[in-house]
C-alpha cells in the first residue's frame, strides 16, 4: 500500500476522521461514523468522492491482515478512528464506508 496512490483517501480519513471525531462519537454513539461519510457526501465535488471510492474500493479489495489495515488507516492515512470500538473489524468498517459512498452513486 503506497500513500502517494491513495491522495484520495489520505484526505478524506485526514480531513474527516479527526481527533475531534472522537468527541463526537463519545456523545453520538458509534454509528456517528456515518454521519461523517454523509458529511463528506455534501460536502466534497463528485470527482472527490468517486475517486475516494474507487480508491477505498481497491484498499478493501487488497484483504490485507487487521493489523496491517490499522497501520495502513491511521498511520499512513491519518484516519483517528479504533472499529472495534464500534463493535466492527477495520475490514467491516471500510466495507461499510464504501457501501454509503456507493449509496451516494
Amino acid at each position: 500500500m503506497d500513500k502517494q496512490s491513495y491522495e484520495y483517501l489520505n484526505y478524506f480519513f485526514r480531513g474527516y476522521f479527526t481527533p475531534f471525531w472522537v468527541d463526537e462519537v463519545k456523545s453520538k454513539g458509534p454509528e456517528s461514523y456515518k454521519e461523517i461519510v454523509h458529511d463528506f457526501i455534501q460536502s466534497e465535488s463528485s470527482e472527490r468522492r468517486n475517486q475516494t471510492a474507487i480508491e477505498l474500493s481497491n484498499l478493501v479489495d487488497e484483504r490485507i491482515s487487521e493489523q496491517d489495515l490499522r497501520k495502513v488507516i491511521t498511520r499512513k492515512l491519518g484516519a483517528n478512528v479504533y472499529p472495534p470500538n464500534m463493535g466492527l473489524t477495520y475490514q467491516q468498517w471500510l466495507e461499510s464506508v464504501l457501501d454509503i459512498l456507493k449509496e451516494s452513486g
